[in-house]
């Protein structure tokens, strides 16, 4: 029996599960036993806990111990206890999320472990060159954009579909217009676009203002930027890129949500302050986690829902809704306009459509090709 002073008993993969299992090793083997990845989460407490809390509560995982034990917790805190008691880091990511039975629907297993092998590979190849934010956040979406792709086919494996349709289409649109890169620098937006069969279509959207951190999970931030962040609830957030040195504890990309600065904004009205050095460390999720058990999630409070291509297009680009009683309900200035926006089409069903036509990201879309 498990119990909340003893962790759950090893697990044994279920039937099925060995053959998924061994195309992850690659990260867990290198990042569980290094500094670097998974492995740092056991000198950053504050940023697994927050990540370990956003699993357990989304809907997408089917069971918080799905093995290995009896007694399932109803409260997080006594999950968590049992985490830190029978190793944290290992027992999560390789005892419960390394496992496709662990997710509803399976397919979503392809999910988190191409963003994860993602984030790895970005982390060891592109943070030591340290560049602009602008240049790592390319490099972070090209890393994406292969690994969604080379997980393909086992997202329709998992699925159990014999069908040739993609059940994860992406779209990468370039916003930015000429002379406007310093306004947008990394700055992105996430869209993503689902259908979990028999499920409902969704939209959901976040804006991720992207920072260089220091070795303590610090940035500058920028207080005037911030306010824009948080001119509409659960849309705005920091993406950090920390550096990497093997010698030292060295996570993956991570999210933060923008309020965590809300205080300092409402401080700088009464003063001249402009920018505030803000220490993220104890407040946040890793980057595959945030996009997989957060924004995939639609019934979770990350990020924005939409009704439509229109009304997603409008969270990104304005930070608003499109208005029921006017073509334009609101100016788009002030707001922080992404330079770049990529969208994720899951599940199978989910409707094609046209996110650089006019229904969608048109009007941004042209304004960047014209400069």
């Amino acid at each position: 029996m498990s119990t909340p002073d003893h962790p759950p008993a090893p697990v044994e993969p279920l039937a099925g599960d060995q053959r998924y299992l061994a195309s992850v090793n690659r990260v867990l083997d290198t990042a569980l036993n290094s500094r670097g990845g998974l492995g740092a989460y056991r000198h950053y407490e504050g940023l697994f806990q927050d990540t370990a809390r956003l699993a357990w509560e989304s809907g997408l995982l089917r069971a918080a111990v799905p093995f290995g034990g009896s007694q399932h917790p109803h409260l997080f805190m006594d999950w968590w206890h049992m985490l830190r008691s029978g190793g944290a880091t290992r027992f999560l990511f390789r005892d419960i999320l390394a496992h496709p039975s662990s997710y509803e629907p399976r397919a979503l297993w392809a999910l988190y472990w191409a963003l994860a092998q993602a984030e790895h590979d970005f982390l060891y190849k592109f943070a030591p060159l340290w560049s602009n934010e602008e240049r790592l956040t390319g490099h972070l979406l090209s890393q994406v954009v292969m690994q969604l792709d080379n997980f393909g086919p086992v997202w329709r494996d998992l699925a159990g579909t014999a069908s040739s349709e993609p059940l994860c289409r992406i779209t990468y649109i370039d916003t930015a217009a000429a002379g406007q890169e310093k306004y947008t620098g990394g700055d992105l937006g996430l869209v993503v676009h689902g259908r979990y069969s028999p499920g409902n279509e969704f939209f959901k959207a976040a804006v991720l203002q992207t920072k260089k951190a220091d070795w303590s999970c610090g940035c500058r931030v920028d207080l005037a930027q911030a306010d824009k962040l948080l001119q509409r609830e659960s849309l705005g957030y920091y993406l950090l890129y920390h550096p990497y040195d093997k010698t030292c504890w060295c996570p993956t990309p991570t999210v933060h949500p923008a309020h965590l600065v809300k205080s300092d904004v409402a401080a700088a009205a009464k003063s001249t302050q402009k920018t505030v050095q803000k220490s993220m460390k104890s407040n946040g999720w890793d980057f595959a986690a945030f996009v997989t058990f957060g924004l995939a999630d639609p019934a979770s409070d990350i990020g924005v829902c939409a009704a439509s291509p229109a009304d997603v297009a409008k969270a990104v680009m304005t930070g608003c809704i499109v208005s029921k009683s006017s073509n334009d309900s609101q100016s788009s200035e002030g707001a922080v306009q992404p330079s770049r926006v990529l969208i994720m089409t899951l599940g199978q069903g989910a409707s094609t459509l046209d996110w650089t036509g006019p229904s969608a990201f048109g009007r941004w879309v042209e304004r960047a090709s014209q400069g």
